[in-house]
């Protein structure tokens, strides 16, 4: 949180010569087509909302897959459904990992 996280960005824009608030995954998801996209993204996300998640999602090319859970919580939902998590994810790098 403040002040990391804007002086861990600025660093890392530093050192990349990088503009990272130009590139949005909305924005440059469809260019990488045809590699398979899995967007996990819980509705309840107490940091970012499951809107950005779904606009990646809408603007990815097929193949893709979403898994949107009912959960409130940034990155816990592997820990929030560790059976559907892993079921997923495993059907979908096998059905995409020929």
């Amino acid at each position: 949180r403040y002040p990391l996280i804007p002086l861990v960005v600025w660093l890392a824009e530093m050192r990349g010569d990088a503009n990272f608030s130009s590139v949005r995954a909305q924005d440059r998801i469809a260019e990488i087509a045809p590699r398979p996209v899995f967007i996990i993204h819980s509705k309840g996300d107490d940091q970012i909302s499951v809107q950005h998640g779904q606009k990646v999602f809408d603007n990815a090319k097929a193949p893709k897959q979403e898994w949107f859970p009912a959960f409130d919580k940034h990155v816990h939902e592997w820990n929030w459904d560790k059976d559907k998590s892993e079921k997923l994810v495993t059907e979908f790098f096998a059905s995409n990992l020929n």
